[in-house]
Parts: structure tokens; C-alpha cells; sequence
């Protein structure tokens, strides 16, 4: 997978998948990944570190966690969809993914939201 450098669009949903390949990673030309209605139990930090330039991520209905650190190197990202998962926090680098304008985290676990949140100013949906 990491050899599909000009890669922009991968669709993965609804599967029984159990892990994403770090390799995704080198794929530095997506800009969607949707992998929704699989089993996920987290994000491979070396996919999230290598992914910049990504734009929307889809991971809701899977069994996520956590979500690792290495979200906040997302820069890029607008629309991230993590509904109905366990997840129970976000990480505080968060605050990082500025270009975000959708966040859906809908049926979760989260008992708290990071204060780096606030650094999300151009968030225009928020569920």
C-alpha cells in the first residue's frame, strides 16, 4: 500500500478490518481515507504522522479507544468523522489540526474535551 504515492481517495468501510497498514502513511498524496463500519481499535501513529496532507478522515463505527497523539501532525485536516466508537478522550494536540472545520464525535465515551480545542477556530460543525 505504501507504494501508492499518488494515491488521493481510499474507501475501506465496511469490512472486518482490525488495523490500518502504517504504511498508509507513505501515501502522501491522500486527501480522503474513509474506513468507516470496520473493527478498528485505534490509528496506527506512523499512518497519522505521515498522512499531512489529508482532508477528511472517516473512521466512525468502529471499536477506537484512543486517539493517538499524532493526530495534532494533521495540519491539513477539515473533516474528521470518529462517530460511534468508545472513545473516551481526545489527545491535547488537537489543538493542532487548525484547518478543521467538521468534527463528529456522536455516540463516544469522551468524559472531557482537551482546553487545546479551542484552537480549532475555524470549526463550523462540531457533533
Amino acid at each position: 500500500v505504501g507504494k501508492l504515492v499518488t494515491l488521493v481517495e481510499l474507501r475501506l468501510g465496511n469490512n472486518r478490518l482490525k488495523v490500518l497498514p502504517k504504511e498508509l502513511g507513505h501515501c502522501f498524496n491522500l486527501r480522503k481515507l474513509s474506513a468507516q463500519s470496520n473493527l478498528l481499535s485505534t490509528l496506527p501513529p506512523e499512518m497519522l504522522s505521515g498522512l499531512s496532507s489529508l482532508l477528511n478522515l472517516n473512521v466512525s463505527c468502529n471499536q477506537m479507544l484512543y486517539v493517538p497523539d499524532e493526530l495534532g501532525n494533521m495540519v491539513h485536516l477539515e473533516k474528521l468523522r470518529m462517530d460511534q466508537n468508545q472513545i473516551r478522550s481526545l489527545p491535547e494536540t488537537i489543538g493542532s489540526c487548525v484547518a478543521m472545520m467538521v468534527l463528529s464525535l456522536t455516540c463516544n465515551q469522551l468524559s472531557n474535551i482537551p482546553d487545546s480545542f479551542q484552537e480549532c477556530v475555524n470549526l463550523t460543525g462540531l457533533h
